[in-house]
């Protein structure tokens, strides 16, 4: 994710060296972060090192740093699908390694079938699938105006 005067700079087509120069916003952490090792990887690139560019001990800091202009940052699309609406952050890269983080409805099994607990289970699934669908249209519609890292 990047500012789109930044993504502006690198369009249309840069190559993963180009982008290397530009600040590499991370965010140093457990499991759950990605990073930029990660996404190197699923571009077919084994030889990035981490500990290139700037960290930030939040991800709102390096999403912030990245609106503004002054990098590239890796983020869950969960937690940017609102900038990537409004405009204020672009995907630079359709590359997406897949996240290690899953979300679970825990319960006594019991209370599965109990009619409030079925329909509480039934409006969080069903909110998940249009969050994604809707994700996913918003993905595909502005992946015309978005440059894409040549690999």
């Amino acid at each position: 994710m990047c500012s789109p005067t930044l993504a502006r700079k690198l369009a249309p087509r840069p190559k993963l060296e180009d982008i290397v120069p530009h600040l590499l916003l991370n965010r140093p952490g457990d499991q759950f972060v990605p990073t930029w090792t990660n996404w190197f990887r699923a571009a077919g690139h084994e030889g990035f090192i981490e500990g290139q560019g700037t960290y930030f001990y939040n991800t709102h800091m390096a999403l912030q740093a990245a609106e503004s202009g002054q990098g590239i940052a890796l983020a869950r699309s969960s937690l940017v699908h609102a900038e990537i609406k409004e405009g204020s952050l672009v995907r630079i890269s359709n590359i997406c390694p897949p996240s290690p983080v899953n979300n679970y409805l825990v319960g006594p099994e019991r209370c599965q079938y109990l009619p409030r607990a079925r329909a509480f289970i039934d409006w969080a699934t069903t909110e998940a699938v249009i969050a994604q669908k809707e994700y996913d249209h918003e993905i595909t519609r502005d992946c015309s105006t978005i440059c894409d890292i040549e690999c």
